[in-house]
């Protein structure tokens, strides 16, 4: 059990350390390519899950294809993404939408290319869902309303904490009525749970089912079910000084990125794995030590890979400006580049 809890702990440092050292890049390309030629592409996106769905696009060679190449960054969510992006030390990101919104909601000119992911999940498990609102398993919760005057811990990113406050707030639940804990990061998050020092959580996979393996958690609910299948919770986003300057290159990029999402959605539990291992930061096998089944229960968000659900997507940020996540309402259409539409 000491190594389990140091396993734990050492996983929730090295995302803290990035945190607070600086960004991972690696350069990614398939094993046969060439870089000669290739026009480089800083990419960035979030530390642990990533975007699969572009990884398997650098995996297949649909970026080479189209005469690209990608040094990805790791970074630690959506706000520090769009930071660096605004910086210009990234050309394309990947992002939380409501991230993006903030940043145009405070004056900044950036595009979204495309949907990136929604936060349905695709699992062997069927359940459907990547984000889940978590509780011990002999947990006296057992409806909606339990839930008020308890504590609730959370990852700091704006959507989980969007869609736990829509989901609430859908169950007749005062958001006022909780107290909602911030959590340094998901990892930390089964820690915080199994020391009884909240009642709930907002997990994501593969957390989730490691703490179900370990510590006996169970699921109580599922937030993002206040958002539809299609909604674009996350997406390509780049500056419009960047898309007007080079819109071949913009192009090519969101080509390759569905081609990937498209191949990730159809591989197997096992090739996703492989993906996800060889590009990302996501390691199943070594979570699979404890959790036998990982790699094929493992809830992925879903990669998006047609035009972006425009009515979906902006009740999602409707949702995010009620609750608070976002500080004004910005329609979305007036801020797509057109591959978003196409």
């Amino acid at each position: 059990m000491l190594n389990r809890i140091l396993e734990t702990v050492l996983r929730a440092l090295s995302i803290i350390a990035v945190l607070a050292f600086g960004p991972v890049a690696i350069a990614a390309d398939s094993a046969n390519s060439s870089p000669d030629n290739l026009r480089i592409i800083r990419f960035g996106t979030v530390i642990g899950i990533g975007l699969p769905g572009v990884f398997a696009a650098v995996d297949q060679g649909y970026f080479r294809d189209e005469g690209l190449k990608l040094e990805i960054t790791f970074l630690g969510g959506g706000p520090a993404i769009v930071s660096a992006l605004v910086g210009g030390s990234l050309d394309i990101v990947h992002s939380d939408t409501l991230a993006w919104v903030s940043a145009v909601a405070g004056g900044r000119d950036l595009v979204m290319l495309a949907s990136a992911h929604s936060g349905r999940g695709i699992s062997g498990k069927g359940e459907g869902f990547a984000n889940s609102l978590v509780i011990n398993g002999d947990s006296t919760i057992s409806k909606p309303s339990d839930l008020a005057g308890k504590v609730i811990a959370a990852a700091p990113a704006p959507l989980y904490q969007t869609a736990l406050k829509g989901w609430l707030k859908a169950n007749g639940v005062p958001i006022e009525s909780i107290t909602l804990q911030t959590a340094t990061s998901v990892p930390a998050l089964n820690g915080l749970l199994k020391a009884r020092q909240v009642d709930a959580i907002s997990s994501i996979d593969p957390f989730t089912q490691e703490g179900e393996k370990l510590y006996g958690t169970r699921i109580f609910a599922t937030p993002f079910e206040v958002s539809k299948p299609t909604t674009a919770v996350g997406g390509l986003f780049t500056t419009s000084a960047f898309a007007k300057a080079d819109p071949k290159t913009v192009e090519g990029f969101v080509r390759a990125a569905r081609k990937g999402a498209n191949y990730f959605l159809k591989a197997s539990s096992a090739e996703r794995a492989r993906i996800s291992e060889a590009y990302g930061q996501m390691k199943l096998s070594a979570i699979a030590k404890e959790v036998p089944d990982i790699v094929d229960t493992y809830n992925y968000q879903t990669p998006l890979s047609g035009p972006v659900d425009l009515e979906a997507t902006q009740n999602w940020v409707d949702l995010a400006t009620q609750v608070g996540s976002i500080p004004k309402r910005i329609l979305i259409k007036d801020h797509l580049y057109g591959t978003a539409s196409q």
